[in-house]
């Protein structure tokens, strides 16, 4: 469907005389795991390649530049400068993009062949906290299991599927405003839970030169210690709180060192929760994991094992589930 519809555009195009003012982006907002390790989807797990490398395809009239491919890092955050500048605005100083016809342009735009970005970091809220540098991947665990301190900042009290309830909105403290909070206070809310706790999979690294599946994690500490310090500088430009550094177990102030690696610490458990799940029909009470969640949470019991494993679940408004999704 992609590929046909993608057709019709290019074709499109092509009818039209479009190529010489007309700006093309591919690119797509993640990507979805279809088995590959056992994984469905995204979100729980790791966000492994298949969910971060994504589509990104650029034509940019100011350049010409066609038929090429370029190896710098990129990231979703450089649309919007890239499209401001092809329109002739200049993007607002908070703006960390960066307009992609720097990287490609060379002398044919303002500011062309600027160095490629050092390091990009990826991940979401109460997971892992990633970085790369184009060939090594680090995933961040916190360093305890409780995956805390871990904080909602927000001006608008709601979930993704339900409004925080009074219980939540109890503890709300002001904030002191953000580098890019235009110099507004958010409500700082404790988080009730995380959709998944990255502790149990461990804090991995990744060679993607010799590796590029990311099924052999790395056991490197000098690399570790090389992208842990990556890590963290760019938190601290990306104006991390420091609850985030106390929850990865990284010094908000000072150098970060070797006492602060946790690769090798946590890899037993890594490989544990890494082994694939046996077949269905071995599983214990196999029976309950086919059954419509909205029916097993009508089971007190029940309702109190799926709080307990994912929290989530219990607390979203389920209008938006289908019916027969089991847990």
């Amino acid at each position: 469907m992609c590929d046909a519809s993608l057709g019709r555009l290019l074709d499109f195009m092509d009818g039209h005389d479009m190529w010489a003012d007309t700006m093309l982006i591919i690119n797509t907002d993640h990507g979805f795991l279809l088995g590959e390790r056992g994984w469905w989807a995204k979100s729980v797990m790791p966000w492994f390649n298949e969910l971060v490398r994504l589509p990104f395809f650029l034509w940019d009239p100011r350049t010409g530049e066609q038929g090429t491919r370029c190896g710098a890092l990129a990231q979703t955050i450089d649309i919007a400068p890239t499209l401001l500048r092809f329109f002739g605005l200049e993007p607002t100083p908070d703006v960390q993009g960066r307009d992609l016809a720097e990287l490609i342009g060379g002398d044919q735009v303002p500011g062309g062949q600027r160095p490629p970005r050092e390091g990009g970091l990826f991940g979401a809220h109460g997971g892992h906290v990633n970085v790369t540098d184009g060939r090594y991947v680090y995933m961040r665990a916190p360093a305890e299991a409780s995956n805390a301190p871990l904080d909602e900042h927000t001006l608008m009290p709601a979930h993704m599927r339900s409004r925080f309830g009074a219980g939540e909105l109890a503890d709300w403290e002001a904030a002191e405003p953000f580098s890019f909070t235009k110099g507004l206070r958010t409500l700082r809310i404790p988080a009730s839970g995380a959709r998944s706790n990255p502790w149990l999979h461990g804090t991995l690294l990744f060679d993607l030169a010799t590796d590029p599946g990311q099924l052999r994690p790395l056991q490197d500490d000098d690399v570790e210690l090389h992208m842990l310090r990556l890590l963290a500088r760019l938190m601290h430009e990306n104006d991390a709180p420091p609850g985030q550094f106390q929850r990865l177990g990284i010094p908000f102030s000072g150098e970060v060192g070797p006492e602060n690696l946790l690769v090798r610490a946590q890899a037993d458990r890594a490989a544990a929760t890494a082994e694939p799940l046996p077949p269905l029909a071995e599983l214990p009470a196999a029976d309950l994991l086919l059954e419509p969640l909205a029916r097993l949470l009508q089971d007190p019991r029940a309702h109190a094992v799926v709080e307990r494993h994912v929290p989530e679940l219990t607390r979203t408004e389920l209008l938006t589930l289908p019916p027969t999704l089991g847990v």
